[in-house]
């Protein structure tokens, strides 16, 4: 808010000195406002302001929506970016329908507790909707188990496991050490060896290094965030609030 409001207060003070400066230049030529100084210019700039304060609310008003209006066409823009990047990487996993009619990007974060309460909802809707696809976006932003536990998940795309583990990660509960993934790796079938090697190639650092870089600039701050066609959801919402964004998509 303080950047805005400065923004638009350079903006008012921009008219309001073309206000009174063109008001004098039709003065006589022996009017002493014709050249105003500094101070003077002030003292007008100042009094419009003290006088019409409204104007400073309709001005940041204005921009706000301006503001608003030009990040969603920039986000709309980057989404169409990535549905292009995305179509056929082979460190981004594509769960639901690879065809489907609507995407949905989920970021997260394997030790989020919001991501693992959203996890029943996901799944609900990929069981009731077979023509959405969902695209898994890695983001872990909360702690150095967060960082392992999704360079494990990429590792596990290599051997065909990736879901299964995935889901058994976001229910976990308490610790995620190197020492436990394995475990649950070996569990679900894959060889922990090959994923601990796996794991420390540079191509899934730079995966991840992508996601946090495509979650700034979507003004994804926190997990899990979703996006549904070219909306943006925060949070773990109610099915609904999803469905109705699946509706609109289909819609567009």
């Amino acid at each position: 808010m303080t950047r805005l409001f400065g923004l638009a207060l350079s903006a008012l003070i921009l008219v309001s000195l073309a206000l009174p400066l063109t008001t004098t230049a039709t003065r006589a030529a022996d009017d002493t406002t014709a050249n105003p100084d500094r101070p003077t210019v002030e003292k007008w700039v100042r009094d419009y302001l003290v006088n019409n304060p409204e104007v400073i609310v309709e001005a940041l008003e204005v921009l706000q929506n301006r503001q608003q209006a030009m990040e969603q066409r920039q986000q709309r823009d980057l989404i169409a970016a990535m549905n292009l990047q995305f179509a056929d990487d082979p460190l981004t996993y594509v769960a639901g329908n690879p065809d489907g009619d609507v995407t949905i990007y989920e970021f997260f974060d394997y030790k989020c507790g919001y991501c693992k309460k959203a996890l029943a909802t996901v799944l609900e809707l990929l069981e009731d909707d077979k023509n959405l696809r969902f695209v898994m976006m890695e983001l872990p932003i909360l702690s150095e188990e967060s960082g392992l536990a999704a360079k494990a998940a990429l590792a596990a795309i290599d051997q065909g496991k990736y879901f299964e583990f995935h889901n058994n990660l976001m229910m976990a509960r308490g610790t995620l050490s190197e020492g436990r993934i394995f475990e649950m790796a070996t569990a679900a079938g894959m060889d922990a060896a090959k994923l601990a090697k796996r794991m420390q190639d540079k191509d899934i650092e730079a995966a991840l290094t992508r996601n946090q870089q495509l979650a700034v600039g979507l003004g994804i701050r926190g997990t899990p965030g979703f996006i549904v066609g070219d909306t943006i959801l925060r949070g773990a919402l109610p099915i609904d609030d999803f469905r109705a964004a699946i509706k609109d998509a289909r819609a567009q």
